[in-house]
C-alpha cells in the first residue's frame, strides 16, 4: 500500500499504521492486526469527546495484555526505587 508506506515514513513510525474497522474481518488488502497502537485523536474526536490535551487512546491486543501489565508493574517498581535513590542523593547534585 503506497499511501501507508509514505505515511509511515513521514511520521517516522517503526511499524505501519493500522486501519481500524468495526467488523470481525480486516478490510480487503489488509492483514489482521495483532499488536498495540496509540492515537492522539483528531481534533474532531477531541472536540466532541472532551479528550484532554494530555490524554490519548491506547489499544492493546488481548494476547499482549498480561505481558503489558507485568511490564507496567516492573516499571513502576523501578521508578519508585530510582525516586528514592535520587531523593537520598539530591544534595550531591545541587549547584551552589
Amino acid at each position: 500500500m503506497e499511501h501507508t508506506t509514505s505515511l509511515q515514513e513521514v511520521l517516522g513510525l517503526s511499524a505501519p499504521p493500522i486501519a481500524i474497522g468495526f467488523s470481525d474481518r480486516p478490510p480487503a488488502g489488509l492483514e489482521k492486526w495483532q499488536g498495540a497502537s496509540l492515537s492522539l485523536g483528531c481534533i474532531g474526536n477531541r472536540t466532541f469527546t472532551g479528550l484532554a490535551d494530555e490524554e490519548m487512546y491506547i489499544c492493546i491486543h488481548s494476547s499482549h495484555w498480561s505481558k503489558m501489565l507485568s511490564s507496567l508493574t516492573e516499571i513502576g517498581k523501578a521508578n519508585s526505587e530510582m525516586q528514592r535513590h535520587y531523593r537520598n542523593h539530591r544534595a550531591q547534585f545541587a549547584t551552589a
